[in-house]
């Protein structure tokens, strides 16, 4: 069984081509997965370069520690417009969740038996521009522990109630972007939700 139930769902800036946000849910063995989501400063053409350059290092060097990804994502973003990430690394094995991130793509865990929610700390900073003192969080998760990430081209107000927390994946991530898209979109939006299984394999 998979140790992640997820999905994904994204919005492009009227008059774009490209979007400037990214994704990432990469298995690696024995027992680990790495989740992340990039924003690309501005939008258009340079952030989607910036937001993919980002996503390749991630995709390549998964299995390190948050801390050495953000790091070798700010080493190969030097000149560019850099990004704002946030990353979260599951590990099946031990049963733990260690998470970070820099600039403005927020992350909140839901847990499972009492819906009581984790907010992941933000430190001020631009991976690529000014890299902050990096500091990451491990905690224990547990199976239907869910996390949202989102960038900021969604305004969900803090504490504002979730979507039904049983709800499939999909449905939750179509519902958190439609209903927190502002009316008038001025930037790319991206949210990825994640359910922990409490299993051991990638899919």
């Amino acid at each position: 069984m998979s140790m992640l139930d997820w999905a994904s769902s994204a919005f492009t800036k009227p008059g774009e081509s490209v979007s400037g946000d990214a994704g990432l849910v990469r298995f690696f063995p024995p027992a680990g997965a790495l989740l992340a989501v990039l924003d690309g400063l501005g939008h258009g053409p340079e952030a989607a370069d910036a937001a993919r350059r980002a996503r390749e290092v991630l995709e390549t060097f998964a299995p390190s520690s948050v801390i050495d990804l953000t790091r070798r994502c700010h080493q190969m973003l030097a000149g560019s417009r850099g990004v704002c990430l946030s990353l979260a690394t599951f590990n099946a094995q031990d049963h733990t969740m260690t998470w970070m991130g820099v600039g403005n793509v927020e992350a909140v865990l839901v847990r499972a038996q009492d819906a009581e929610r984790e907010y992941l700390l933000l430190r001020s900073g631009v991976v690529g521009l000014t890299l902050p003192r990096l500091q990451a969080t491990m905690m224990p998760i547990h199976a239907g522990d869910m996390l949202v990430m989102y960038t900021d081209g969604i305004r969900m107000p803090y504490g504002d109630p979730l979507p039904a927390p049983d709800s499939p994946p999909e449905v939750m991530a179509q519902t958190l972007l439609r209903r927190y898209l502002p009316s008038k979109p001025a930037d790319d939006a991206l949210v990825i939700v994640a359910r922990y299984t409490g299993g051991s394999l990638g899919r």
